[in-house]
């Protein structure tokens, strides 16, 4: 199975980022990509009208799109959907926005569902942070699912969501990565029907630098693994 993963640049309005998106879906498609796995559009988030018009633009297209959102006013989201019409090769598959992705008891809870593909929209807010979602994704495809998928928008000041990190990982390898803080649509055959492991690793340790983002989202202090007072 031919799969496509869309990293997005950010645009300087919602018009602008729904049109690329629906062109390089549009080109995925074309390429022979059977599933395209994309990011929500950010400025697209708590825009009713904005999002019934991305998602009516791609009746008609080829392949199929998986697109990790949430709904407004939700930080994170996390759940696992069952095999899907066309696509039972790939299995049970765990879609992930937001914090939920870096959160130990959510990954835990994913766990339990089986699943064989998870998706990661992150929303990296740095690039520190999006290197170690790269690390934590890798770990996850020995863990939870054998197929990771990391899917980003790119172009954001410091600070907010959108750098860039997109990856397609199998088994411990990655087959493509993003190497730009721009567009770029990364592909890869996977053998399907796609299995999980015989001897899973445990879950990965949520990087320091990830928990503290989580923390900070929720108004608390990140725990420290040593004893000192950092103010």
């Amino acid at each position: 199975m031919k799969i496509a993963v869309i990293q997005h640049r950010l645009r300087d309005s919602v018009d602008g980022d729904i049109e690329a998106l629906h062109q390089a879906a549009a080109a995925a498609g074309t390429s022979g990509a059977e599933v395209v796995f994309m990011p929500e559009p950010l400025s697209m988030i708590g825009n009713a009208e904005a999002a019934d018009r991305f998602y009516a633009g791609f009746d008609g297209m080829p392949g199929v799109r998986l697109i990790p959102s949430t709904a407004p006013g939700v930080s994170s989201f996390a759940a696992t959907a069952p095999p899907l019409d066309g696509l039972e090769g790939l299995g049970r598959i765990a879609l992930l926005a937001g914090d939920a992705c870096m959160t130990g008891l959510e990954l835990v809870r994913i766990l339990g569902d089986l699943p064989n593909v998870a998706v990661l929209a992150p929303r990296s807010e740095n690039d520190l942070q999006a290197e170690a979602v790269m690390e934590l994704a890798i770990g996850l495809s020995e863990s939870l699912a054998g197929l990771v998928i990391v899917t980003e928008c790119a172009g954001a000041q410091p600070g907010s969501a959108g750098h860039g990190g997109s990856a397609i990982v199998l088994f411990g390898q990655v087959l493509a990565e993003a190497i730009s803080q721009d567009d770029e649509t990364l592909y890869a055959q996977i053998e399907t029907p796609l299995g999980r492991f015989e001897q899973p690793e445990p879950l990965p340790v949520i990087a320091p630098i990830l928990s503290q983002r989580v923390a900070h989202h929720r108004g608390e202090r990140a725990p420290l693994d040593y004893p000192a007072e950092l103010t």
